[in-house]
């Protein structure tokens, strides 16, 4: 190489820790007064680097290696934290143990005579059913019984003077009992015409339009009176959120018209199979009562209130809480 002579000068910073470094090229060897010059050079240099440096940013100084690290384990620490596994359900306020109002008998609604969410004292005329039938059959029933009566009578009288009037009395007497069933049943039925409440509370039914004319049968059920003091909780937890629930499950309630004051309420019947519920989606229903019914306002717990509610379960970590639903979704969509 054409100099045969190197000198390094290195940077240095105030601490002494080097920044780089500058190699000069000789032909000889350098004396002491240019070895203070190259000294004096480097330290020029040094002080030029460390002043053009670009400058470390806030988020560098404060997300330090050794932060983020500590970062990370406290955020590990916080999700291994054991909570209840929670979940969020729709509910509605409805009557508890209401007095079912069925059909009687088979025939067509005529007239309703109260109004859907009325009250209603008891024994107070609900409803009645066209008649006209009904009173015919009646009629036809109480015309074949007389005319049963009438042939009993001369059967009876024809008896004593020769033996055939004997054997058909019983025949006569047993279509006599069965004409006088045939008038009573009818009766009975005549008498259903009218269906009147059971007990004082609200008449709970969809309305007057729907039932107006239309044809029941025996056993259909076409109201409900409920006591509005009797209230409880239907739950509808949709079996994509299941969970496993305990037996002395408790939670809250947060009604749409009151959600800043929750409700405590505790299990008392779930089911096992899922049910499609009044939204058409697939869910496991859960009957609830309110906690300390005395201590809550009627108007609180009125019959058709929503809201959403809060059920508990057993405990998990934090973190199996938080990504619960997305882990569940990506096992499903990977298959593993």
């Amino acid at each position: 190489y054409p100099f045969p002579f190197a000198c390094f000068v290195p940077f240095l910073n105030r601490n002494g820790l080097q920044l780089g470094g500058m190699t000069l090229l000789l032909d000889r060897e350098l004396d002491t007064k240019e070895q203070v010059i190259a000294k004096r050079l480097g330290e020029t240099f040094a002080h030029a680097w460390y002043a053009l440096k670009p400058r470390r940013g806030l988020a560098a100084r404060i997300f330090t290696r050794a932060k983020v690290g500590l970062f990370l384990a406290a955020l590990f620490l916080i999700g291994c934290i054991p909570v209840p596994l929670t979940v969020l359900a729709p509910t509605e306020i409805v009557a508890k143990d209401p007095l079912i109002v069925a059909s009687p008998l088979s025939g067509v609604i005529d007239e309703i005579l109260v109004d859907p969410n009325a009250w209603v004292e008891a024994d107070q005329l609900l409803f009645r059913y066209n008649s006209i039938d009904l009173s015919n059959r009646f009629e036809l029933a109480e015309r074949n019984a007389a005319v049963a009566r009438a042939r009993l009578h001369q059967v009876s009288q024809s008896a004593f003077s020769n033996s055939e009037g004997r054997r058909e009395l019983a025949i006569a007497r047993a279509e006599y009992e069965v004409a006088i069933a045939e008038r009573e049943f009818a009766q009975e039925q005549l008498a259903l015409v009218e269906m009147r409440a059971p007990t004082a509370g609200v008449v709970l039914f969809s309305g007057k339009e729907e039932w107006t004319g239309r044809p029941v049968t025996i056993g259909e059920r076409i109201m409900r009176v409920a006591d509005v003091e009797k209230t409880e909780l239907k739950i509808s937890l949709p079996s994509a959120d299941a969970i496993i629930l305990s037996h002395d499950i408790e939670g809250k309630v947060f009604l749409d018209s009151d959600p800043l004051d929750p409700l405590p309420f505790e299990v008392v019947t779930k089911s096992y199979t899922a049910e499609r519920n009044t939204e058409n989606i697939l869910s496991f229903p859960i009957r609830a009562d309110f906690k300390n019914v005395s201590s809550i306002k009627p108007v609180k717990r009125r019959i058709g209130l929503r809201g959403t509610a809060q059920l508990s379960g057993s405990k998990v970590p934090l973190a199996f809480n938080i990504f619960r639903k997305p882990l569940s979704a990506l096992r499903q969509y990977v298959g593993l």
